[in-house]
C-alpha cells in the first residue's frame, strides 16, 4: 500500500493588514476611505505616515501596528450605527475582489510546495536460519508543504508539513527521518533541497529549511502564507485544501468545515499518535499529507494530517489546526536560527485541567456561533509551576498573557481546555506568563516564570 495513503487514514479576530501601496477602505457612509476612518478615531498624521504604520516595524505583518486594524475599524463603526452587520460581511463588502475564492484558491498555489522524501531503509531476506541476508533499499514517498517564511534574496524558506511525511521506523537513519528531501515550487520542475529542522511527532507536525536555492531566487511570485485565527473558525465556514493530491501535482479543492474539534488516532509507524483535529470535507487524498487547508480569506488554518476511508464513510478529513502550529514553527524556526539545533522542547503548567458548563455563544467578530466551557483545574502536580503560582483546584482559567509587554508576546481567552497546552507552543522556559482566573466568581491574577519544560 502506497505510504502517504496509508498515514492519510485514520487508523480576537482582528486581521492586520499590511500595504505596500495605497489602499481605499470605502465606508458605508459618505464614501469614507480606511485614512479617514482612523483619523475620525483618533489617528493624528498623514496619509503616508498612516499607511508605514499598518506595515509594522518590519513590514511584513502588521502585528505591531501603531494604529488601528481591520477589526477595529469594522467594531468603531458599529459603535457609531453605521455597519450592522458581521466582520465576515465587513471584509467581503469593503475589501471585496481580494477575497473571491477562486483567485484565493489560486493564490495559495504560490504558498504550496510538492515534496518527496527518500527513506533508506534495511531489508531481510531468507526465511531459513543462517541463511538470512539485508539490503539497503530506496522508498520513496510524496506528500505536500506550505511557505511558512521566504527570502527570494538569500533563496531561504522555511515549510511547514506533516510529521509523518518525514519519519518512518524502518529508516536507517538514527532519529528514523528520511535520508532526502526535495521541495517543488507550483509549476516548477526544478527541486529544492531541504532539510528537517524540528517538530513535534505527538502534534504530526514538521519544519523543513531551504538553504541558498536558486529556485526560490528566480521565482517573482512565490510568497508565505497568512495565518488565520482559530477563534474565529465555525462550522459551515467555507474551506479549501491545497496540495499534492495523489502525487499527481499540486491542486486545490474547495468543501465545508464540518468540525471544530475531534481526536484523530492513528499509527505513525511505531508511534501512536493521538492528534486534534478539526474536520472537513475538501477532496483530500494521498499526497495532501502536510498541505495547507485555508479559510474563506485565504487565510492558513489548518495542515492536513489524516482522512476518514472505510465503506459508507465520506467527505471526512482532517487537519492539524493553526492553534497548535504557529507557534510551535515559531519555536522551531527560532531555536534552529539561535542555536543551531533541532532539539526542542515544551513548557508546561503541570496541571490537569477539564471543560465544564459548556455552552453556545454569539462570536461577535464572526457573527456565527460557537461553544466555550469553564476550563476548570483538576488537579496539581507537588510543588509544580501552578501550585507555586497559588492556584487550588476548582479554580477557573479565563486566559493567559505570555511576556506581557515584551518579546513574543500573546494574549488567549481560554475557551477549553486545549487552548492552554496549545498556546504553551509560543512560550520558552524562563518567560514570563500572566494567569488570569476566577475563584469563587472573584476574579483574580497572577504572574509565574515557566521553570518546567520536557523535550517534544
Amino acid at each position: 500500500m502506497n505510504k502517504t495513503l496509508r498515514r492519510i487514514i485514520i487508523g480576537a479576530g482582528a486581521i492586520s493588514l499590511s500595504l505596500a501601496a495605497a489602499f481605499t477602505l470605502t465606508s458605508c457612509n459618505e464614501g469614507m476611505s480606511a485614512y479617514e476612518i482612523a483619523v475620525e478615531n483618533g489617528y493624528e498624521g498623514t496619509e503616508e505616515e498612516w499607511l508605514i504604520s499598518l506595515q509594522g516595524s518590519d513590514g511584513s505583518d502588521g502585528s505591531d501596528a501603531e494604529t488601528e486594524t481591520t477589526y477595529d475599524m469594522y467594531e468603531a463603526l458599529v459603535n457609531s450605527g453605521e455597519y450592522s452587520g458581521t466582520y465576515s460581511e465587513f471584509l467581503k463588502e469593503y475589501i471585496g475582489g481580494n477575497y473571491d475564492l477562486s483567485y484565493l484558491m489560486n493564490k495559495s498555489l504560490l504558498s504550496t510546495v510538492s515534496i518527496t522524501m527518500n527513506f533508506e531503509v534495511q531489508q531481510m531476506s531468507g526465511f531459513r536460519p543462517g541463511s538470512s541476508s539485508s539490503s539497503i533499499t530506496t522508498e520513496t514517498y510524496a506528500g505536500s508543504g506550505v511557505i511558512y517564511e521566504v527570502d527570494t534574496n538569500e533563496g531561504d524558506a522555511y515549510i511547514i508539513t506533516a510529521y509523518h511525511n518525514i519519519y518512518n521506523s524502518d529508516s536507517i537513519t538514527d532519529d528514523n527521518i528520511c535520508t532526502d528531501i526535495t521541495c517543488y515550487l507550483y509549476g516548477d520542475d526544478d527541486g529544492m533541497t531541504a532539510e528537517y529542522i524540528g517538530g513535534d511527532i505527538s502534534t504530526d507536525i514538521a519544519i523543513l529549511k531551504i538553504d541558498d536555492s536558486d529556485v526560490l531566487k528566480d521565482n517573482q511570485y512565490v510568497t508565505s502564507v497568512t495565518f488565520g485565527e482559530y477563534d474565529n473558525l465555525y462550522i459551515g465556514e467555507t474551506v479549501y485544501a491545497v496540495g499534492n493530491n495523489y502525487g499527481e501535482g499540486t491542486s486545490a479543492n474547495a468543501g465545508t468545515l464540518s468540525l471544530l474539534s475531534y481526536d484523530c488516532t492513528y499509527d505513525i509507524d511505531d508511534y501512536t499518535a493521538t492528534v486534534r483535529s478539526f474536520r472537513y470535507d475538501a477532496a483530500t487524498n494521498s499526497g495532501n499529507s502536510g498541505g495547507g487547508v485555508y479559510n474563506e480569506y485565504g487565510e492558513l488554518i489548518g495542515i492536513v494530517n489524516c482522512k476518514m476511508e472505510s465503506t459508507g464513510v465520506e467527505g471526512m478529513q482532517y487537519a492539524v489546526p493553526v492553534s497548535v502550529f504557529e507557534g510551535l514553527a515559531y519555536k522551531v524556526v527560532s531555536n534552529y536560527e539561535n542555536n543551531s539545533t533541532t532539539t526542542n522542547s515544551k513548557v508546561s503548567l503541570q496541571a490537569e485541567y477539564s471543560d465544564t458548563n459548556s455552552t453556545v455563544y454569539l462570536n461577535t467578530a464572526t457573527g456565527m456561533y460557537n461553544s466555550k466551557s469553564e476550563v476548570v483545574v483538576e488537579s496539581l502536580t507537588s510543588l509544580g509551576v501552578l501550585q507555586n503560582a497559588g492556584l487550588i483546584e476548582g479554580d477557573v482559567i479565563t486566559s493567559l498573557e505570555l511576556n506581557p509587554n515584551g518579546a513574543n508576546s500573546h494574549v488567549k481567552q481560554i475557551l477549553h481546555s486545549y487552548d492552554i497546552d496549545e498556546f504553551l507552543y509560543w512560550a520558552n522556559k524562563d518567560d514570563t506568563l500572566t494567569i488570569n482566573y476566577t475563584r469563587n466568581g472573584l476574579e483574580m491574577s497572577t504572574t509565574v516564570t515557566l521553570s518546567y519544560s520536557y523535550t517534544m
